[in-house]
């Protein structure tokens, strides 16, 4: 089992988080985590701050074992380029707060096995629940 807490108050292109690095390298620091703790472990992520990504150039994420997210504060993600995931394993999401999420080009999503949402509070996601019945 893998935990990682992520707590900080936004990533920004170009900007270094409190945990030391670029919003670029927030994959690379989690598929780190896996790679160290073993990546065929369930991946625990705690947001306890707002999110706030930009993705400039294509993100490829492949998650081999179970992503368990809790985001407490709001998730707001702008898409420049395509973002292509790839889920092997069951995607659990708790949003506790508004997700926005902006595409500005191509979102592909493959999921192998089950992708379960909950949502609380003020939301508008109907983008997620088509993705989800898809």
């Amino acid at each position: 089992m893998v935990i990682t807490f992520l707590k900080m108050d936004s990533i920004q292109g170009g900007h270094k988080n409190e945990l030391g690095v670029h919003d670029f390298d927030l994959y690379f620091l989690i598929k780190n985590e896996l790679y160290l703790k073993g990546k065929f472990q369930p991946l625990i992520v705690f947001f306890y701050q707002p999110l706030i990504v930009f993705f400039y150039q294509p993100l490829i994420v492949f998650f081999y074992q179970p992503l368990i997210v809790f985001f407490y504060q709001p998730l707001i993600v702008f898409f420049y380029q395509p973002l292509i995931v790839f889920f092997y394993q069951p995607l659990i999401v708790f949003f506790y707060q508004p997700l926005i999420v902006f595409f500005y080009q191509p979102l592909i999503v493959f999921f192998y096995q089950t992708l379960m949402v909950f949502f609380k509070g003020n939301h508008k996601n109907e983008l997620f629940l088509k993705l989800n019945k898809s």
